[in-house]
């Protein structure tokens, strides 16, 4: 019952979003021509996002940081909110 209580609180009270980002490490080209990319992934955890496009992401962390990453190429990312 309490964590019910609990986490009805923390949907109203808080924001929080988990973010997920999937930067490409290194292609390689076989014989025949297929290009295989190689990604590594990176979990960040926000307390709000501000913008969000396929080639930058800026929002805040928990502890009040502001947090940003801007690139060239696009990434994949994956946005869950938490709270």
């Amino acid at each position: 019952m309490w964590t019910n209580i609990s986490n009805w609180f923390k949907k109203i009270a808080y924001e929080e979003y988990e973010l997920t980002v999937w930067f490409d490490d290194t292609s390689t080209t076989d014989i025949d021509g297929n290009v295989t990319t190689l990604k590594s992934k990176k979990v960040f955890i926000l307390k709000s996002v501000s913008k969000k496009t396929p080639t930058h992401i800026k929002g805040q962390e928990l502890d009040g940081k502001n947090f940003e990453i801007r690139t060239v190429k696009p990434f994949d990312y994956m946005l869950r909110k938490i709270y």
